[in-house]
């Protein structure tokens, strides 16, 4: 018998409770039933009070879907997960207390529209039955992880039954062939979010039968095996919230024209994605003559992926607010070597950093930059508050989730070798930034690139203590012998370190990065605060769980004198550093 993920299924014990009263030994606990009645004030709630408490409950704590997993509990999950089966179940205890509560929310349909998949097939089924007709949505995410994917049959089962009250629906790898794809073919009167990739053109196919009125997210995908158009003029187009546009082909293959006139007749589009692999022609469309014809979105994130010569084009069309996130991904061209994929770097840089004047009011200046490169690709991440995205969870969400400290206002990823000087100089547009974060692995970097650039930058955080990057760096000096680079810099921060990378080999002498410190202060240009995330490794030293030193006692000794260094700051790994507090 299937048990979905679990050893001992909690739809048995759930099952059982729901068909039994409650035994003595529940009722004396404090249920509505029995004695101690003067105790349990539970008895007196009226039935639209406690239906109340339960769609709160439902509401604060709702069973987790298999992303909020992913960020929550990680790789763990799929180790013990009857560990968490507390933390599946969420709401769902608190309809146990007794017969009348349990009563009372199994007749209330609303409260089992939203359908776990991870509690198993038996869970899933039964709030498919309890929900009673109304509207359901299903977690179509889980099929992503190998512990669920035995549920995606059960999970197309339903579309053939269910599909005029399904609020989502994710289908990938969609052909001719697909049993579910007759059904995208019809009217879906409650269908709020579609994601569909089709593998194949369908000669005489119409989407949803141009019929989905409440659909509000929209990712379309098509395959290398298909060269067909997106529906343009789809009515359903006209509600939607966000639209995600992925083609092999030209995007714009049905004339420039029919999509901006398809996005003019998108009132309330807040997030738009497009993207295709071939590259566009060189020659400018009908909508660009006389003049570039524009249309104006309420825009809150703008992701593109296409050549720059692509991208250049739709930008030219698209007038946004200039508070909208931009997400630039670069392809490479056919059969380019290199140096055009750098030369598009270089001018996307330089046009994504220059748009102040390109809308009104203009857009707050970038006030934090952050670097990412090695042999195959680069990241640029840039954002206008005093901050550092924590670009690395951009994954675990949606590519238009509003997640404040995640996404960054600018990110331009680009898959080519950029020499630091070349890197340099494409983002001169963003000199003025306050913040410098840099993880570049596998350069070798010039001597003289950062003694003019990046002057006004306070904070400075580096991914590692070690190797040659923050000595070229911070301590490189001019043609003249004087050490000029990053002349404002105030706090350092090193973001992955180890005592070993502070601490010489013979716990007595400077270390290599203070060595480097040591220096700028001797040539005028000191760094005031050094931030280093030794805070869990000094407590395992300190407890005897970190036997990598032969001796000890003399690491320690050497620990107590870099705490009080007065330009020291030991944190932990997660601590957050108070930039705001330096500029």
């Amino acid at each position: 018998m299937t048990r979905g993920i679990y050893r001992r299924s909690p739809y048995d014990v759930w099952s059982r409770l729901s068909r039994q009263p409650p035994s003595p030994r529940r009722r004396t606990i404090g249920t509505s039933c029995t004695t101690r009645r003067e105790m349990d004030y539970s008895a007196t709630l009226p039935a639209e009070t406690l239906l109340d408490i339960f769609h709160a409950a439902r509401l604060v704590n709702s069973i987790p879907t298999s992303s909020e997993i992913a960020r929550r509990v990680g790789s763990k999950w799929g180790l013990d997960p009857d560990k968490y089966t507390a933390y599946l179940l969420a709401w769902v205890p608190i309809t146990h207390v007794c017969a009348r509560w349990r009563k009372l929310a199994l007749d209330d349909a609303r409260l089992w529209t939203e359908v776990p998949v991870l509690l198993g097939v038996k869970w899933m089924r039964e709030f498919i039955s309890r929900s009673n007709g109304l509207p359901i949505s299903l977690d179509w995410e889980s099929t992503r992880y190998k512990y669920a994917e035995h549920m995606l049959p059960e999970l197309e089962g339903i579309v053939p039954t269910h599909y005029q009250r399904l609020r989502n629906f994710h289908g990938s790898g969609l052909d001719a062939t697909a049993p579910l794809l007759p059904y995208l073919a019809r009217p879906w009167p409650v269908l709020e979010d579609l994601r569909v990739q089709l593998l194949e053109d369908i000669p005489g196919y119409v989407l949803l039968a141009n019929d989905a009125p409440r659909l509000r997210h929209l990712s379309f995908t098509r395959g290398r095996r298909s060269s067909g158009s997106f529906p343009w003029a789809a009515p359903f187009l006209r509600t939607l919230i966000s639209l995600d546009v992925q083609t092999h082909k030209d995007i714009y293959r049905a004339s420039m024209d029919r999509v901006l006139d398809a996005l003019d007749s998108m009132p309330h589009l807040q997030h738009l994605s497009l993207g295709h692999t071939e590259p566009l022609s060189a020659s400018l469309c009908p909508s660009c003559f006389p003049e570039s014809r524009r249309v104006t979105l309420p825009l809150q994130t703008l992701a593109l992926r296409s050549m720059w010569s692509g991208m250049s084009h739709m930008i030219s069309h698209i007038e946004a607010p200039a508070s909208a996130r931009i997400a630039l991904t670069l392809n490479r061209e056919r059969g380019d070597p290199g140096n055009s994929s750098v030369n598009s770097f270089r001018l996307a840089c330089t046009q994504m950093s220059s748009t102040e004047g390109s809308s009104s009011p203009p857009p707050l200046p970038f006030r934090s930059l952050q670097l990412r490169g090695n042999r195959s690709a680069v990241q640029v991440y840039a954002s206008r508050t005093s901050t550092f995205a924590d670009v690395d969870r951009r994954s675990e969400y949606s590519w238009y989730d509003q997640i404040n400290g995640v996404h960054p206002d600018l990110a331009i990823s680009s898959p080519c070798n950029v020499s630091l000087d070349t890197l340099c100089s494409a983002l001169h547009g963003f000199a003025d930034v306050r913040m410098l974060s840099i993880s570049l692995d596998s350069y070798i970097p010039p001597s003289s690139i950062f003694n003019s650039t990046f002057l006004a930058v306070i904070v400075l955080r580096l991914e590692y203590a070690s190797g040659t990057l923050p000595g070229v760096m911070l301590m490189t000096p001019d043609e003249s012998g004087m050490i000029t680079s990053f002349p404002a810099l105030r706090v350092l921060e090193v973001q992955t370190c180890s005592l070993k990378d502070v601490v010489s080999e013979d716990a007595t002498t400077e270390s290599y990065i203070f060595n480097i410190l040591s220096a700028r202060r001797q040539a005028g240009v000191p760094v005031h605060i050094v931030y280093l995330r030794l805070a869990d490794e000094i407590d395992d030293l300190r407890n005897g769980r970190c036997s990598y030193y032969l001796d000890a006692a003399a690491v320690e000794r050497a620990v107590d004198v870099l705490m009080a260094r007065p330009d020291v700051r030991i944190i932990g790994k997660d601590e957050v550093v108070p930039y705001a507090a330096y500029l």
